[in-house]
């Protein structure tokens, strides 16, 4: 299994229903037989700020089977689904970190992550 998470900016008027959203991610995983959705829940900039705060997000810890495959469905899915530009998906291959933003444009090429992942398991 592959560690993956997602990050959804928080804005006070632009994020989706986040239960439709996980639903939706974890049937489109389901489908494709992918991987699933471990859990989620909000990351704030600073102790004292309040979600919707710039700098917040919601985070959605996802493992898959097969990289390459599940990687595909969740960029088609997140961008199906209306997932805000700024959202990123963060993975990581051959012990580098990655990562991917969604603009309006679409998602953008992989670039050298600097976020945390789980070690591979052993």
């Amino acid at each position: 299994m592959h560690f993956v998470y997602v990050k959804v900016p928080q804005r006070r008027h632009a994020t989706p229903d986040l239960e439709d959203l996980h639903n939706a991610l974890q049937l489109a995983l389901d489908q494709a037989q992918a991987g699933g959705i471990l859990g989620w829940g909000t990351s704030l900039p600073a102790a004292e700020a309040a979600a919707g705060a710039p700098g917040s997000f919601h985070r959605i810890d996802i493992e898959l089977q097969a990289p390459e495959a599940g990687l595909q469905v969740l960029r088609e899915a997140l961008s199906r689904l209306g997932a805000p530009a700024g959202t990123e998906l963060h993975y990581t291959q051959d012990g580098t970190a990655w990562q991917q933003s969604l603009s309006v444009q679409g998602w953008s090429a992989p670039m050298p992550g600097s976020g945390t992942h789980r070690p591979p398991d052993r």
